[in-house]
């Protein structure tokens, strides 16, 4: 679908369930609710994560995409480890809630910036 319609028409929709989907994890009310702000967040993981692989294909030459694509999973690596670990010490310092608040803020501001900048068109 990102093929065709462009990826921000995947993208911005992912983030914003993100984001509803980590604000609702911070301050669960019910273990029903816990449970579908966690599917939300997975949700965005799962649309976000192969729109990210198809556009790091496509800023490559064709013989470079097995490069491009192990340095994007490289990548992504490295930010599962350190968000892990940057959310394991916010919890500690401020509460449980703060790094899934933080996941919020940070997925429906990637989502706006992504609206923008979709409004000015493709770069050339």
């Amino acid at each position: 679908m990102a093929d065709r319609a462009g990826a921000d028409v995947v993208l911005v929709p992912a983030f914003v369930v993100g984001c509803i989907g980590s604000a609702v994890v911070a301050w669960p009310s019910t273990p029903l609710v816990l449970f579908v702000g966690v599917a939300m967040m997975g949700l965005c993981a799962g649309a976000v994560a192969p729109v990210a692989m198809v556009l790091g294909a496509q800023c490559v030459d064709p013989g470079s995409h097995g490069w491009a694509l192990g340095l994007c999973e490289t990548f992504c690596g490295i930010g599962f480890i350190s968000t892990g670990l940057v959310g394991g010490v916010l919890a500690g310092r401020y509460g449980l809630a703060v790094p899934f608040a933080a996941g919020a803020v940070v997925c429906i501001t990637v989502a706006l910036g992504l609206a923008l900048a979709s409004r000015r068109g493709p770069s050339s």
